[in-house]
């Protein structure tokens, strides 16, 4: 008959005061919990793929047609053929984009709109589209084409979400927004950079920079007392 502690450290308890604890998980079941490889048991970054694969296909299409009207008019005939031409490809490199990004997104179990998830699906969908419609040759340049430009446009397209949702909370409730001054100050920690101390470059902030200068000027003192005195250096 097994006992009632082999089981303890899977089964909620709960205290004095009648307060329910989590129960704490160990080894295998700490695995369950998370899935296969650290992988989110409960993953929801995949709901709406199709709808995002889908109106941004529609959203290139529209811009395929209004870019195919611009070239008919710059010719001066053939509208509705350059037209169907523009948009079709527009269509075909957003969807393939596209579906490449869910694809990386899926396998890394990322965030939908996270900017690395553009990098391997662009050079699959660029690779793939460079391959069928120009050749061996045409493969890489499109591959690193289509990595660039889509991680730019989703870098782009975030930082726009932000600064529409952060226009809505100064204008709803303006004491949530942090000052000015702090922003820069944790934008100032968060992005510094140094070079290696072994470096011979060294870029110094205002307290080592006046640190270094008091030892510069420590040791010139020194140098001079020397030839004062005679000394050798």
């Amino acid at each position: 008959m097994e006992s009632s502690s082999s089981h303890s450290h899977s089964s909620p308890s709960v205290g004095l005061a009648g307060h329910y604890s989590e129960p704490s998980f160990t080894g295998r079941e700490e695995n369950a919990r998370v899935g296969i490889g650290r992988r989110p048991l409960h993953y929801t970054g995949r709901d709406g793929w199709s709808s995002r694969i889908g109106c941004r296909t529609l959203y290139a299409t529209a811009a395929g047609a209004a870019a195919g009207f611009g070239v008919g008019v710059y010719k001066g005939a053939g509208y509705a053929r350059w037209m169907g031409i523009m948009s079709t490809n527009f269509a075909l490199v957003t969807a393939g984009f596209c579906g490449s990004q869910e694809l990386v997104r899926e396998i890394r179990a990322a965030d939908p709109d996270d900017p690395l998830n553009c990098v391997p699906g662009g050079l699959i969908s660029g690779g793939v589209l460079g391959r069928l419609q120009g050749g061996p040759s045409r493969a890489l340049p499109c591959a690193l084409l289509f990595a660039v430009v889509g991680t730019t446009l989703q870098y782009g397209v975030n930082r726009l979400e932000d600064y529409r949702l952060r226009r809505f909370i100064e204008i709803s409730n303006p004491e949530l927004v942090p000052k000015k001054e702090v922003l820069l100050e944790h934008k100032a920690e968060t992005v510094k950079w140094n070079f290696p101390e072994w470096f011979p470059i060294q870029v110094l902030d205002v307290e080592a920079a006046a640190k270094r200068k008091a030892e510069q000027e420590l040791d010139f003192k020194r140098r001079v007392d020397s030839l004062h005195t005679g000394e050798k250096t």
